[in-house]
C-alpha cells in the first residue's frame, strides 16, 4: 500500500538523513537502530518513527534540542570521543516538517535510547493512475515499511549481505571525516 505526502523528496530526504545520522552517531556498534513509516488511518497522518538503543537524551536536553546550534554537553560519538557538527540538522528538520504542516516529538531517556517520531499529513492528491490525465498536486510516495531493524550491527567497512531480498536496504551517507 503506497502513501502519498505533498512534500518535495529533497525535504524528505533531508529528515530522515539527519535523524538516521543522529542515531548512528549516538548508538553503539552493539545496539539497534529501527526506522518504521506507519499510516495512521484515523488522524490521516504518516507516521515515522527513528528509535535506538544509544545513549538519550535527558528531559531537561529535549526542551532546546530542537534550537539552532544548540550541542549537548557530555556527548560522546559511540565511544570515540566529541561528536562533531554545530547544531543545526535538528532545527532544520523541524522547520522542514512543520513547512509541510507536520510534527516532530522526541521520547528519550538516558543511557536507553530515543525515538523521533515524525507526523505528515496524507496527500489528498488524487494518485497520478488514478486522474484520467488531469493535473495534480506533487506528491511523494512513500511505500509502506512495517519496521526496519539492525538485528546485526553493520561497521563502516564492513561488507553488506545482500543475499537476503527480502530485506529493504538504506544507504546513510555522512559528510564528516569519522
Amino acid at each position: 500500500h503506497d502513501l502519498l505526502v505533498d512534500m518535495l523528496p529533497d525535504a524528505l530526504e533531508k529528515i530522515l538523513s539527519n535523524l538516521l545520522t543522529n542515531a548512528f552517531k549516538y548508538t553503539d556498534d552493539q545496539q539497534t537502530i529501527c526506522l518504521s513509516i506507519d499510516c495512521n488511518t484515523l488522524t490521516d497522518e504518516v507516521e515515522i518513527s527513528v528509535t535506538d538503543t544509544g545513549q538519550g537524551i535527558s528531559v531537561a536536553d529535549q526542551q532546546q534540542i530542537f534550537e539552532r546550534f544548540t550541542r549537548l554537553e557530555n556527548t560522546q560519538a559511540n565511544g570515540y570521543g566529541k561528536i562533531p557538527g554545530i547544531g543545526i540538522g535538528l532545527a532544520l528538520v523541524k522547520a522542514l516538517i512543520i513547512q509541510h504542516k507536520g510534527t516532530i516529538t522526541v521520547h528519550s531517556e538516558v543511557a536507553a535510547g530515543s525515538t523521533f517520531k515524525v507526523t505528515l499529513p496524507v496527500s489528498l492528491a488524487i494518485p497520478l493512475a488514478q486522474s484520467n490525465g488531469a493535473q495534480v498536486n506533487q506528491a511523494l510516495v512513500l511505500s509502506k515499511v512495517d519496521e526496519i531493524k539492525l538485528q546485526q550491527p553493520l561497521l563502516a567497512n564492513e561488507p553488506i549481505n545482500l543475499q537476503d531480498d527480502q530485506l529493504p536496504l538504506i544507504l546513510v551517507v555522512e559528510d564528516n571525516a569519522d
